[in-house]
């Protein structure tokens, strides 16, 4: 039975994958840290690797480039986990030669489909059947040949001396004629218009317009800066709030197993897990959106101070 080994800070998470994981027939070995999950390969063998990305100590990379760099693990499928796959996670995926990188939580089947593709790609093809090698020919009679007379003597050919070659006589030069003089016509250009005097009232004038609008605006946007910034605290915060809820429900969950029974409270712990899941899935994709939101404002941010320091 394929051995899978699941790398996750989070129990609520490890139980998840695991529970999926043993429903498609698959033997499960559990991690709690990067550190347990390399010391766990020093003396075991998996046929993949589950790691989530941000752990405390080692991270998944950490983990990934172990991996890569043990001749005994090397072509260990590894598929990296995360609450966040953008284009940062998408280059240290690469980086450090990850398999792949599923986004949390799973949706349906993904973790289960995505492991049994691991494990189909990892089992060598079967050798092929070497072709049926056909039947000897039957041997030929063999048949005596005479050596054929040998021709008569050739007589040598009488050396012929070679004509002269034709001599080449070149023409005569054509004469050269002198070419006509041709006087080279005059260019005008027309004088660059005049700078248009200074007036410095005029200029102090201007310049002040523009140094005031934009203060306007830079102070219009690091106040939205500032509220961009202080949204995003609050949805992390409710976020965390959210996957704690998660954890104490999977703790319920796993405990109401054990006692036994209880099947309409495991449904509705169930339920209720599912809507927080759903909830810090909502919230998640909400704080990368103020993310972008905020990396924007801040481009913007830097746009102004600049052309506040030329203006000046």
């Amino acid at each position: 039975m394929p051995k899978v080994l699941i790398a996750d800070d989070s129990m609520a998470v490890r139980k998840v994958a695991e529970r999926l994981l043993v429903q498609a027939g698959l033997e499960v070995a559990l991690a709690s840290s990067g550190e347990e999950a390399l010391a766990w390969l020093a003396k075991e063998r998996a046929d993949v690797i589950i790691s989530d990305v941000i752990m405390p100590g080692r991270s998944g990379y950490d983990v990934c480039t172990f991996v890569r760099s043990q001749a005994g693990l090397a072509d260990t499928p590894v598929l990296l986990i995360s609450g966040i796959v953008n284009d940062e996670v998408a280059k240290q995926v690469e980086l450090c030669r990850a398999n792949g990188v599923l986004k949390k939580p799973f949706q349906g089947s993904s973790l289960q489909d995505k492991v049994k593709e691991l494990l189909a790609q990892r089992q060598p093809a079967a050798p092929a059947e070497p072709p049926p090698q056909p039947e000897p020919a039957p041997a030929a009679p063999a048949v005596t040949l005479s050596a054929p007379p040998s021709p008569p003597p050739v007589p040598e050919p009488k050396p012929v001396a070679a004509a002269a070659p034709p001599v080449f006589t070149p023409p005569p030069p054509a004469p050269v004629r002198p070419a006509p003089v041709v006087a080279p016509a005059s260019t005008f250009a027309p004088p660059p218009p005049a700078a248009p005097a200074y007036d410095p009232t005029q200029t102090s004038r201007i310049d002040l317009s523009q140094t005031t609008k934009v203060y306007r605006i830079t102070e219009e946007k690091l106040q939205a800066f500032r509220q961009a910034v202080a949204r995003v605290k609050d949805l992390e915060t409710a976020l965390a709030e959210e996957q704690a809820q998660s954890a104490r429900l999977y703790e319920q969950l796993e405990a109401t197993g054990q006692e036994g029974g209880g099947g309409e409270r495991v449904r509705q712990l169930e339920s209720m897990l599912a809507e927080e899941q759903k909830r810090s899935a909502q919230l998640t994709k909400r704080v990368e959106e103020l993310e972008r939101a905020l990396v924007a404002a801040n481009d913007r941010v830097g746009q102004i101070a600049k052309l506040l320091q030329t203006g000046s």
